[in-house]
């Protein structure tokens, strides 16, 4: 089990890409090829079609952001206006 002062043994140096994700990456480029030809290949395409595919594309750039419910469990009529003016003002300064 891991304990404070554990030397790291072996596993991928740090920021280093899994050998996966970089394989796919790398098939992702074989399949589109040069990604600049790609950009003025949609740059090419109508519009709304353009804008489809790209949103379709942002997936293997940008990891999807998990949905986050918060809740706040306070009595909103109980703060005054002045309490928020006086909060508002703090901030500015």
């Amino acid at each position: 089990m891991f304990k404070d002062g554990h030397k790291k043994v072996g596993g991928r140096k740090r920021g280093s890409l899994n050998t996966s994700t970089k394989q796919v990456r790398e098939s992702i480029i074989d399949l589109i090829g040069d990604p600049k030809k790609l950009a003025k290949q949609l740059d090419e395409l109508p519009l709304l079609e353009s804008v489809k595919l790209r949103i379709s594309l942002l997936k293997y750039i940008a990891p999807t952001l998990k949905q986050v419910d918060n809740t706040v469990d306070a009595d909103f009529k109980a703060i005054r206006e002045f309490d928020i003016s006086q909060i508002y003002d703090s901030t500015r300064e």
